[in-house]
């Protein structure tokens, strides 16, 4: 089994058969924590804003952002909470707003990160919003317009970082009008979703697998053993092979956004 998403911290590492084509929110959020460093952007005091009823989004808002946060050298002034379905942040805002910060990680999905944007830029707050890549939508920039502006967040898939990542956007947004999807561009759980039928191929490829029911037991352990050492593959995100916890060491890219747009502000090469 191989996912293409689930983020969690360490969700792989029980498991000999189980891979994910994706890496632990914390080895993303500190390549985030990196580039503001290296661009020198304000990151002095931090504020964390999470919901608390779903388990990947209340470790990012208790655990990850705030720790990693804290080690990049910020201070983190406040925390607040809220359900993923609340529509009206305006309580949590104003408690942000009270004490204003140069950071505010967010630990949510995609949804309440623009309502939460939406509200800061209302009440006049005018912190960056940093967050993982539990809201690395492809039309979050889109959707939240100008109250985003600045936001900063980790991706494996950026459709401009070079020709075949273009190439592959093009042709998605392509077939998602044909399919009726509205898309403006292809995102890092679409690149990964389409990587992982290449390491599979790959493997059944290098394995020579029949497919034959009565070697399944043994092709599948064959399977298994060759994308657990795996050299780095040239996937369309890039050079990718597994950890020992069955994570994917795969480049990450630094996208912020700006004026309804996602521009590359940094790129951290495999595993670094």
């Amino acid at each position: 089994m191989m996912s293409m998403a689930s983020s969690a911290p360490k969700l792989a590492e029980p498991f000999t058969y189980g891979l994910r084509n994706t890496s632990d929110e914390g080895y993303m959020f500190r390549n985030v924590m990196k580039t503001l460093q290296e661009k020198k952007y304000p990151i002095a005091t931090g504020a964390t804003a999470y919901a608390t009823d779903d388990v990947i989004s209340k470790t990012m808002g208790e655990i990850v952002l705030p720790n990693i946060m804290k080690a990049a050298g910020t201070e983190m002034k406040v925390s607040v909470t809220f359900q993923t379905q609340a529509f009206d942040l305006a309580a949590q805002v104003s408690e942000l707003k009270a004490m204003p910060t140069d950071l505010i990680g967010i630990g949510s999905g995609p949804d309440a990160a623009v309502r939460l944007a939406q509200e800061l830029r209302r009440q006049g707050h005018k912190g960056r919003l940093v967050a993982g890549s539990t809201i690395a939508d492809s039309e979050l920039a889109t959707r939240m317009g100008a109250s985003g502006d600045g936001t900063v967040i980790p991706t494996t898939f950026f459709g401009g970082a070079n020709d075949k990542a273009k190439k592959f956007e093009a042709e998605f947004v392509k077939r998602a009008k044909a399919a009726g999807l509205e898309r403006t561009g292809a995102s890092q759980f679409d690149a990964a979703a389409y990587d992982i039928v290449l390491f599979y191929a790959h493997a059944m490829k290098e394995g020579k697998v029949t497919g034959d029911p009565a070697k399944l037991a043994d092709e599948r352990t064959k399977v298994r053993d060759i994308l657990r050492s795996m050299p780095p593959f040239p996937a369309l995100e890039g050079p990718i092979s597994f950890g020992k916890n069955g994570d994917a060491l795969k480049p990450v890219y630094i996208i912020e956004m700006q004026g309804g747009k996602w521009n590359l502000i940094g790129t951290h090469a495999s595993g670094s």
